[in-house]
């Protein structure tokens, strides 16, 4: 992680988890059910899956086993 103007510092190491959920392109293939609260809801359970599974992880959700 590089910060400007602290050139000489070492600031740490940075670990990304995220959760992805993946809405299709034409959105009438969704069920008239699905919300956005709903697409909100898939992402944060993949990203909790991802970070049970380690640091550095993505999930995308529905590979969810």
């Amino acid at each position: 992680l590089k910060v400007r103007g602290v050139e000489k510092q070492e600031l740490g190491h940075l670990s990304v988890s995220i959760g992805i959920t993946i809405v299709p392109h034409d959105f009438e293939k969704l069920s008239p059910d699905t919300s956005v609260t709903d697409l909100i809801s898939r992402a944060d359970q993949a990203l909790y899956e991802a970070k049970k599974q380690g640091r550095d992880r993505f999930v995308v959700y529905g590979a969810i086993t």
